[in-house]
């Protein structure tokens, strides 16, 4: 899986615009994680969630 942090989105087109407006997005493309092998699928789902969201959270 590819983490990947899109940061001003928000700002720049807010719910309820029709269009976005000028602003800055930055994109942060992140090292690939992937599943733990030899564990039991929903705990190889569980720790991939895990550093995923940390690995987006951290360009927060």
């Amino acid at each position: 899986m590819l983490p990947v942090t899109i940061a001003g989105a928000w700002n720049a087109w807010p719910v309820g615009r029709t269009l976005p407006r000028r602003g800055r997005v930055t994109i942060t493309y992140h090292a690939p994680e992937h599943p733990m092998r030899g564990v039991h699928p929903r705990d190889a789902a569980r720790d991939l969630h895990d550093r995923t969201v940390a690995a987006i959270a951290s360009a927060l």
